[in-house]
């Protein structure tokens, strides 16, 4: 999962927080990352996948975009998409 954090938009620190609450439960059964607006990895990120500020790509285990939000998601909603493309990757 990638998060696309502006600085500039207050949804960034409570996604932030609530990506870290998913985190503390998934484990290391998922990559939490940030790609940050204004860096040149995060504008690498934005043009690559089209993302922007405040999107949520989540990605297979192959690195393929499976889906994307709009933040702000909370830990349980992030748990139980994270579990459902999972599951959907291990049907492929």
């Amino acid at each position: 999962m990638v998060f696309v954090y502006d600085p500039n938009f207050t949804s960034s620190n409570t996604q932030t927080e609530q990506m870290n609450a998913a985190r503390s439960q998934i484990g290391d059964d998922a990559l939490f990352l940030i790609a940050r607006v204004g860096s040149p990895a995060g504008e690498q990120f934005q043009t690559q996948y089209r993302a922007r500020s405040s999107d949520i790509l989540l990605f297979s285990a192959s690195g393929e975009v499976v889906d994307r939000a709009r933040a702000v998601r909370s830990a349980g909603e992030i748990i139980q998409w994270v579990g459902s493309a999972r599951e959907a990757d291990a049907a492929k």
